[in-house]
């Protein structure tokens, strides 16, 4: 039997609330802007779908670099990935450097409307504002979760 061992490095001191782990067949995109990556997994293989995989990259860095400006506080933690997962109960989660996504709040139609679009820029600019507000900055007790998304939901569309 093959077998493969992974070992992680430590990473910064997080709430367990954001601990996550994924496993599964996934496929990988890499995109690069300015020094950072930032890697989409996903289950689809519909090329159509698949093709949407850079500008999906493309807005999560445009929120990071909005963010970071705004706060001016770089970007708190190690890595930002996302995954794309079928059947997610949410639209999306802000787990820390790796947020993960419903498919079909992400991947959208040929003939998406502008509010389809839109809809799905305001989730991504939602999650990422988390990455400050939530899981930077994050309250003491769950009682205070409030405070999280109306942050979030002020940073974002």
């Amino acid at each position: 039997m093959n077998r493969k061992q992974l070992c992680f490095g430590q990473t910064e001191l997080l709430s367990t609330y954001l601990f996550s782990f994924i496993a599964g067949i996934l496929s990988r995109e890499t995109y690069e802007r300015n020094g950072r990556s930032i890697s989409v997994y996903h289950r689809k293989t519909d090329p159509r779908k698949v093709a949407q995989c850079p500008d999906i990259a493309a807005e999560v860095f445009d929120a990071l670099e909005w963010l970071e400006a705004y706060t001016a506080v770089p970007y708190p933690f190690a890595k930002y990935d996302l995954v794309i997962l079928p059947g997610f109960q949410y639209g999306g989660m802000e787990h820390t450097g790796s947020t993960l996504y419903n498919d079909r709040r992400m991947f959208l139609n040929e003939s998406a409307t502008l509010n389809e679009r839109l809809s799905r820029s305001a989730l991504i600019a939602h999650e990422t504002a988390h990455m400050w507000f939530g899981d930077y900055v994050t309250m003491e007790w769950f009682d205070d979760v409030w405070t999280k998304e109306v942050f979030a939901n002020y940073l974002s569309p």
